[in-house]
């Protein structure tokens, strides 16, 4: 059964909890200043990152710089795949880049944090310049992470407006250790069909296919936008973004060779009612 599984992995993820000492780093800097809110319009670019409650932000030019609250810590990655972290409560920054024109500056609408065009500006994306203080490094990417584990999603709420993890971070060590532990409880069950769940690793979330074993807690995808079981990629422009995966399971729509790159699948939960997940620019969506 299903909570026999997640039995043996919890197990797992207590010793490794156990094993794991937290980071020395020292925060460095305090931001204290309320982000500017203005207005939006189609040329608005989401960072995709899961700013917790609580997070102060603060526009510099081009930069936005934050301060998360307690327990949250940032993970960056640079061009060398090397990862670097902050201390709990960590402090970084955003750059917004004009890539064709000038005039590219960072906003907040809603929920949502990204890059806005100003009209001297053709194309303006989030650049590879995102910072934690305190490490000297040009980081590609950034994801803030929650030490909490919360693994097993039973409700449609508990994944809409969340975020996929990029799979760049599937091999950061808190992140694989998770899925090691997965996969080695999933060796002690026998060879049955596989299907698509979704799991919380660190407030992220990840589509990952496992022996079913008579799941009747999960969240399961049971059809793509493409027809069949699981989740599908589709790319809304031209180009392709085929679905790949992970040693673990965990699955991916690789959006390299596409500039609107679309996750989709029919969603099934507990109680028999049934959903559609789309997923755009790493954010989820429930309909």
């Amino acid at each position: 059964m299903k909570n026999v599984f997640f039995l043996l992995l919890g197990l797992c993820l207590l010793w490794l909890a156990c094993n794991y000492k937290e980071s020395d780093l020292e925060n460095q800097n305090s931001v204290n200043s309320q982000i500017e809110l203005r207005s939006l319009d189609d040329s608005f670019t989401p960072f995709g990152i899961p700013f917790p409650e609580g997070t102060t932000f603060e526009i510099v030019g081009s930069d936005l710089k934050f301060k998360l609250p307690v327990p949250f810590y940032i993970v960056g990655i640079d061009a060398k795949g090397n990862f670097h972290r902050s201390g709990p409560g960590g402090d970084g920054s955003v750059t917004c880049e004009c890539t064709e024109g000038s005039g590219c500056d960072p906003i907040k609408n809603g929920d949502d944090i990204g890059c806005i065009m100003k009209t001297g500006c053709s194309k303006c994306t989030k650049s590879s310049k995102s910072r934690i203080v305190g490490v000297n490094e040009d980081l590609l990417d950034i994801v803030i992470l929650n030490p909490d584990n919360d693994l097993m999603i039973t409700a449609f709420d508990e994944i809409h407006n969340k975020y996929i993890l990029p799979k760049s971070f599937l091999s950061y060590p808190e992140i694989e250790n998770v899925l090691t532990a997965i996969n080695s409880a999933q060796l002690n069950l026998p060879d049955m069909s596989k299907e698509t769940v979704f799991i919380n690793v660190h407030g992220y979330i990840l589509p990952i296919e496992l022996k079913a074993n008579n799941d009747n807690v999960s969240i399961t995808a049971t059809g793509g936008g493409g027809g069949g079981g699981g989740v599908s990629c589709s790319c809304d422009v031209k180009g392709s973004c085929p679905k790949e995966s992970h040693w673990s399971g965990v699955v991916w729509c690789n959006s390299d060779k596409c500039t609107k790159c679309t996750m989709s699948a029919k969603l099934i939960d507990p109680t028999g009612e049934t959903k559609y997940l789309s997923i755009e620019g790493g954010k989820i969506k429930i309909e």
